[in-house]
């Protein structure tokens, strides 16, 4: 499952490193019915109960981190406001 999401990034020219995984989702769809041949003669049906995978990718965020001086003046103006 997740060869083919990394797969698909590539042929759209993506970078997989800067993608993270931001939602998954399993879907059901209808079950398929096959036949199996037992002993006697008997017709036991066989039901397998397939699904869809929904994958949603976006790219990190980049966080910058603040300057601490930037912070420190922020912090003198509340104050005296109070």
């Amino acid at each position: 499952m997740f060869t083919n999401t990394k797969a698909t990034p590539k042929l759209k020219g993506l970078e997989v490193d800067s993608l993270i995984i931001e939602h998954i989702q399993v879907n059901k769809v209808p079950k398929m019915r096959c036949e199996t041949y037992g002993a006697h003669g008997q017709i036991n049906p066989r039901m397998s109960s397939p699904c869809r995978s929904e994958r949603v990718l976006t790219k990190k965020e980049q966080i910058v981190p603040k300057p601490e001086h930037e912070v420190a003046q922020k912090k003198k103006k509340s104050q005296k406001k109070l």
